[in-house]
């Protein structure tokens, strides 16, 4: 999983194999993850282990980085964003 940002143990990442699905992240604490999509919005998606501390954190990290990770998605995935 091609890392986007890392933070306060939360790492924030896609996988490639994700390019046919509309954008999203996943925030990474040991096995434990959520994914949260991009588009329109951010918008928790589901949660598998994170703690409502690590969660909060994980939310607040895509608001504030969603442009960077939206980029660095199309980039990836070799979609026009603008399309």
């Amino acid at each position: 999983m091609p890392t986007i940002h890392s933070e306060r143990g939360i790492r924030i990442a896609f996988a490639s194999n994700d390019c046919p699905e509309r954008p999203h992240v996943h925030a990474i604490v040991g096995r434990a993850q959520a994914k949260f999509w991009l588009v329109p919005d951010v918008e928790l998606e589901g949660n598998h282990g994170l703690t409502k501390s690590e969660l909060q954190i994980a939310a607040r990290t895509v608001r504030e980085r969603r442009e960077d990770c939206l980029a660095f998605w199309h980039k990836h995935c070799g979609q026009d964003p603008d399309a």
